[in-house]
């Protein structure tokens, strides 16, 4: 519940006079349609205090889950900050793959494996192919245009 202001201070004082007026009171020392009215009344403000109090709790929880969603989309947006930059990154980082990709004729089967010299040497070794298959630089290419290879 809110802290009571000024005026709800002296209209609390105000109550409190009335509900003792009324408890003193009975049908016979005042007119009784007043005395029921009276009770009446200080019933509805009983309820409509009790409505209060319910609402403002509601809101109380109501803020809690604001925050805690406020909190989570940050986070969120943080993530999707990072993750957009390593994208960005990591698209960059297929660039000269899919270069590579353009330099291999299309009759080449992807599971072919590129031969690999030591720099300075004339030939390649027995087992010397690389780790990655044409295949692979053909998907760099499709992912580093925005499509999908496999």
């Amino acid at each position: 519940m809110t802290a009571p202001t000024p005026e709800s201070a002296i209209s609390e004082a105000a109550v409190l006079d009335i509900r003792q007026r009324h408890a003193e009171a009975t049908p016979a020392t005042m007119e009784c349609r007043a005395w029921h009215d009276t009770g009446s009344l200080l019933a509805l403000i009983d309820d409509l205090r009790a409505r209060l109090a319910a609402a403002e709790g509601r809101e109380a929880s109501l803020e809690k889950r604001r925050d805690y969603y406020r909190e989570r989309m940050e986070a969120a947006e943080a993530l999707a900050t990072t993750a957009t930059a390593r994208v960005a990154e990591l698209e960059g980082a297929l660039k000269p793959f899919a270069r590579e990709a353009d330099e291999w004729h299309e009759d080449v089967p992807d599971d072919y494996r590129i031969l690999c010299a030591e720099p300075g040497a004339e030939t390649a070794n027995h087992g010397a192919e690389s780790v990655f298959t044409i295949g692979d630089l053909r998907r760099a290419r499709a992912l580093s245009e925005g499509g999908s290879n496999g």
